[in-house]
């Protein structure tokens, strides 16, 4: 199984790298957590109904992240800050599209957001998944957090379902194949066009 190995982000166009300064993107490590605690907290202000806001609780979540794909967790840091995260784990499964990357968090702390260090976060998510032979990351995002749903969107993710004040969202990664989702029969297939 590859690592993610540390990556600088070169030419990423509008944001982080325009404002001088650079944005890596490498594997958590054990001394972290303090950080991304606070990350998590920040990019969560509002929409606390779907994070755990209790510092021990996102630790522990975070722990899990880790447990669950050591490799998929990863940091966005600038000028040796942590600015952003993401946790990823590889073999999920899903009734609908089968084994999957499963993104479970992609956070930026919100001073943050808006410069690029998410879709750095979200390219390297993808990386991850590719270069694992994976053709679908999938993930649930909250009903209200309209903002994400766009984003995903804007990505290729599409819905594939509600339930409990969650959406769940898929994205092929092999779209040159014609790999699509039907929403008749609720199943991602081959020979699709566009």
């Amino acid at each position: 199984m590859r690592k993610i190995r540390s990556l600088v982000m070169g030419d990423m166009g509008e944001g982080a790298n325009d404002k001088g300064f650079g944005l890596r993107i490498r594997p958590a490590g054990p001394g972290d957590e303090r950080e991304m605690i606070g990350v998590y907290r920040s990019a969560y202000k509002g929409l606390e109904e779907y994070a755990y806001t209790e510092p021990m609780d996102i630790r522990r979540y975070i722990e899990w992240l880790r447990r669950g794909d050591p490799n998929g967790l990863m940091v966005a840091e600038i000028n040796g800050k942590i600015v952003g995260f993401a946790g990823v784990h590889l073999g999920w499964h899903d009734k609908k599209i089968g084994v999957t990357a499963e993104l479970h968090e992609l956070v930026v702390a919100e001073e943050w957001k808006r410069k690029g260090i998410g879709k750095a976060l979200m390219m390297a998510v993808l990386s991850y998944a590719r270069s694992h032979g994976y053709s679908h990351v999938s993930l649930w995002v909250g009903e209200g957090n309209t903002y994400a749903q766009r984003w995903y969107r804007r990505f290729g993710f599409v819905e594939l379902g509600r339930a409990y004040g969650w959406i769940r969202m898929a994205l092929s990664l092999d779209m040159t194949s014609g790999t699509c989702y039907n929403r008749e029969t609720e199943r991602v297939m081959k020979g699709c066009e566009g």
